[in-house]
């Protein structure tokens, strides 16, 4: 059985990023847990994230490396309670 330093639980968009960030201080690390979108269903979630957010997924080189249609900075944005 492999051995790794660390193990991450959980390979949603928080639990990927930490990952990646171990990997890149050398750590060998162990992902566990379903990729989104594994149950068959389109993965269609919506993430607002702050400019700390994207100069943390910039410096793991990720931010770059997604679709142009993916990133589209928000100017306003009107919330709604669950009622």
């Amino acid at each position: 059985m492999p051995s790794f330093d660390v193990q991450v639980a959980g390979s949603g968009i928080v639990g990927k990023t930490l990952a990646l960030s171990l990997a890149r201080l050398g750590l060998s690390v162990a992902l566990r847990g379903a990729p989104a979108g594994s149950d068959g269903r389109e993965d269609v979630r919506a993430y607002a994230l702050n400019p700390g957010s994207v100069g943390l997924l910039r410096g793991l080189r990720v931010w770059q490396a997604l679709p142009a249609d993916a990133r589209t900075p928000v100017h306003d944005l009107f919330v709604l309670g669950d009622a």
